[in-house]
């Protein structure tokens, strides 16, 4: 009887360990590339919880500079209202983008997430490869008339150029 207790304890205690690595990068924000290595600009458009994990293309919460972009009531606000100075504005609300530094030439992972307080659940995730000194625009939204997330990427220009995200999901 006691070893069936440990187990059960065992599994309840790496489930909780577990979800606490998912919490933790609640805390933090997303780390930026150190100004002088390749980097691209990013603006994120959403309407709950982004995260990000930089130079992966899944969804690992214990790599390096992995953390918020977009925070909730609780935690890190990461990104929400910065700019950098990228060109074209998005007709948004000032808590609903922010603008940030990413590598150039290595993947990034997008997560979105609808916050425990949604009474609608969706999430997504998503990698792309950013180039050098290009500028993008990622809208991660939920759409509550059709219970569906989005996930559009663009590269900036004189004429957005749509990018194809590769799904992401738990690194293996």
């Amino acid at each position: 009887m006691n070893g069936f207790r440990n187990i059960i304890f065992s599994l309840t205690f790496s489930v909780f360990a577990a979800g606490c690595a998912d919490l933790s990068t609640q805390f933090k924000q997303m780390s930026e590339p150190q100004e002088g290595m390749p980097r691209a600009r990013l603006r994120i458009l959403s309407n709950s919880l982004v995260k990000a994990v930089p130079e992966k293309d899944c969804i690992d919460w214990n790599a390096p500079g992995a953390g918020t972009i977009f925070g909730g009531i609780v935690g890190s606000s990461g990104y929400r209202g910065k700019s950098i100075g990228m060109p074209f504005k998005p007709q948004a609300n000032t808590s609903d983008f922010g603008e940030m530094y990413i590598a150039a030439g290595k993947p990034i992972t997008l997560v979105f997430l609808t916050t425990p307080e949604s009474r609608y659940r969706c999430s997504v995730a998503g990698t792309f490869v950013p180039e050098k000194d290009k500028d993008y625009e990622a809208k991660l939204w939920l759409n509550p008339s059709e219970s569906q997330c989005i996930f559009r990427l663009s590269q900036l220009g004189e004429t957005p150029l749509p990018i194809k995200v590769k799904s992401a999901s738990a690194c293996k």
